[in-house]
Order: structure tokens, then sequence, then C-alpha cells
């Protein structure tokens, strides 16, 4: 449903930029350029686990290359590192029904109520194809949908500062000692992400270029929050989704070309 929605307010967008925007009835001529930029984003994920909506602790940087060959299109690469904390507010049991043998709350021996937390960093990288208003202009506005590899590990906070299990029945959210020491539930440390993006993009001047975004990530994986357990005995996989809000600085190469 989420995935739904999202790319009919994507279609509608594209829509805009190539039947509405004014900058298409204005000629200018256009050199291909190279762009090499770095990025700052808030990164968060939703899955089974609450994110922890803190700015600056779930965040990601990151570098990125762009070649821009038309007014309209480009194509380009991009590596992001980070981390993202979640956490939930209500005891859950879900856990209990795990067999795998890698639940890190049965295996630090839990039998009742617990509250979910995890400690997510990633590694995120891929190719990207997208489409601007006009790269000519002083302000554009684009989409770029992606393909990336997201590498990650979870871990999560089972035990207290003395090594110990918590005692949930007695617990507030200022109990954790946030050492993340258990590894989390996983199939997998590696999955594909398909991403869009979408953003205005300010060329600043001298040839530097500042863009706002926020993007959507669709994984095929319920354990990116290192939990798959349902508050019920039949189990149905969700799907982790990330979202993505940031800024990425460039710098236009063209200009070393240039007389």
């Amino acid at each position: 449903m989420l995935y739904l929605k999202f790319m009919r307010k994507l279609i509608l967008l594209y829509f805009f930029v190539f039947y509405f925007n004014p900058v298409f009835s204005q000629k200018s001529e256009f050199s291909p350029r190279i762009l090499l930029g770095v990025s700052a984003m808030n990164a968060e994920l939703s899955g089974d686990v609450r994110p922890v909506p803190t700015y600056f602790k779930n965040f990601a940087l990151g570098i990125k290359g762009k070649l821009q060959f038309s007014k309209l299109f480009n194509a380009g690469v991009q590596i992001n590192r980070g981390t993202t904390y979640g956490a939930n507010t209500q005891p859950a049991i879900g856990y209990q029904f795990a067999t795998n043998g890698t639940n890190p709350w049965k295996n630090n021996g839990y039998t009742s109520g617990v509250y979910y937390n995890y400690k997510m960093t990633f590694t995120r990288g891929g190719l990207s194809f997208g489409a601007s208003s006009n790269a000519n202009k002083r302000i554009s506005i684009g989409v770029k949908p992606s393909v990336n590899i997201l590498n990650f590990k979870t871990r999560v906070n089972a035990l207290n500062n003395s090594n110990l299990k918590y005692d949930f029945s007695n617990f507030s959210t200022g109990n954790w000692d946030n050492t993340y020491e258990s590894n989390a539930e996983n199939e997998s440390n590696s999955v594909l992400e398909t991403n869009v993006e979408t953003g205005i993009t300010i060329n600043v001047g001298k040839g530097l270029y500042a863009k706002i975004y926020i993007s959507v990530g669709f994984t095929n994986s319920d354990l990116l929050d290192g939990q798959q357990w349902q508050e019920r005995n039949d189990f149905t996989q969700d799907k982790d989704n990330m979202f993505y809000t940031g800024l990425s600085i460039f710098y236009d190469f063209k200009l070393l070309n240039s007389k």
C-alpha cells in the first residue's frame, strides 16, 4: 500500500516536470558535465520497531558522482554509511514464536514481554538514473530512481550494564544502557533496495550546486530492525523500508575546461 501511494505521487511529479514546467519554452545551450559531491541525511527505518526520531543520531554521510548528459537526464553513483536507531515503548512477546535459534531475546533467557529495540549500521551503494526540469536553470526539480545494495548490521540492547537481563516489568526508557551488545536475528546482511528520490537543486554559483531531497527505499527483508515476529502465532512477513531526508553539495567540473 505504501509503495502504491508513493508511486502514484511519483507519476504525478513526472507529469508536472515534463509537461507543465515553463522552462521548456526557453531554449539554452547545454554542455555535458561531471559533478562530484557529498551528502548528509537523516535515515529512518520503517519496520516492526518504531524509529527513534532523533536528528544527528539517525544519520548518514556519503559521496556522490553524477553525469549530467543533457538538460533533462543524468546518471549517477553513490555510497553512504550511517546508523539508525529504534525502540518500542510497550512490551511484546511475539519473539517467543522464533524457532531459528538466532533470536536474541530467547537466547538471553527472556520468557515474558520485552521492549524491542535496535541499532542498525549500514553501508549503501548503487546506481541511479534521474530526470530534472532543466539543469541549466538556477532552480530545478527532479526525480531519481536508483538500485542499491544495502549492507547492514543490526544489534539489540538486551542486557544491562551488568550483563544481566532487564526487568521489563518495572522499566522506563531511561533505563537503557545503550550498549547494543547482542546480535539481532538475521537472515542475510545484504539486501537489494529500490529507491525513488525527489528533490530541488539550486545553482548557488561558482560551480556549486545544493540539493535538498527526500527518498524512500523499498526492500524485501523484514529483518533490517532485527525483528520479524508479530503478536500472533501465525507468521506473516512484512517488508522493512528506509526513509531519507538530506542535503547534497556538488561541484561542477565543467569549469575545469572553461576558458
